[in-house]
């Protein structure tokens, strides 16, 4: 057309209307053949429209369960961690008024019933080996923590009681051994529960740890795993 001297307008119209007839036929044979996989895919993209839809409702409700979750949890949380430190609180004032009763007895007589040292560390010693007899067959961590911690407080008041024959194993072995028992026990009781969201073992671990002077440690530990992974 750019090379020729004149244009025929009438032929240039019929070649064009050749052209558009022939991209017609070619469209619509093409649709029809391809006609039945268009409405198949229409349909399902119908259908995935659908599943995305009530996928997108389930999440949307489960988002906000776990935000009703997440706020009853921290609630939870902060009862348990008053409670605890109540908890505390009422047991050291327990350990402080068992100490002045202990010293107001002696004062008023238990002087005279452990009036020889020997008599005394006889009456530990008894005492050493019903508390170790107890921690073989109790399960209750709270109980066993306390135990512990009066095995603890007994040798640490009495260093003499490993001068004993029949008493050295037991101070020098059993006793730690006991203790480092019930300390890992209440750890992994610790981290099983929080894992869990159970508050009432959360509640006896922490009461346990702190029984034995370990909680502080214990969540260290925790914190610093937590940041090495």
């Amino acid at each position: 057309l750019v090379a020729a001297d004149g244009v025929d307008e009438e032929e240039l119209l019929k070649r064009i209307n050749a052209v558009k007839e022939n991209i017609g036929r070619q469209i619509r044979k093409t649709v029809e053949q391809h006609h039945p996989r268009l409405v198949e895919q229409a349909s399902a993209l119908q259908n995935l429209d659908r599943v995305q839809a009530a996928i997108s409702r389930e999440m949307a409700h489960l988002n906000g369960i776990c935000e009703q979750f997440s706020e009853c949890f921290r609630t939870e949380y902060e009862k348990l961690h008053h409670t605890t430190n109540r908890l505390e609180q009422l047991y050291a004032l327990r350990r402080i008024l068992s100490a002045a009763n202990r010293s107001t007895a002696i004062g008023f007589g238990f002087e005279k019933l452990f009036e020889k040292h020997d008599s005394f560390k006889k009456f530990n010693h008894l005492r050493c080996e019903q508390l170790t007899r107890r921690l073989e067959t109790t399960n209750e961590l709270v109980k066993r923590s306390e135990m512990v911690c009066e095995l603890e407080a007994i040798s640490a008041e009495i260093p003499s009681l490993k001068d004993i024959e029949c008493m050295r194993e037991t101070v020098l072995a059993t006793i730690p051994r006991l203790a480092a028992e019930v300390r890992r026990s209440a750890a992994s009781q610790l981290k099983s529960s929080l894992e869990s969201l159970s508050a009432p073992l959360v509640s006896s671990s922490v009461r346990a740890l702190r029984n034995l002077s370990s909680y502080d440690t214990t969540v260290g530990i925790f914190q610093n795993y937590d940041h090495l992974l």
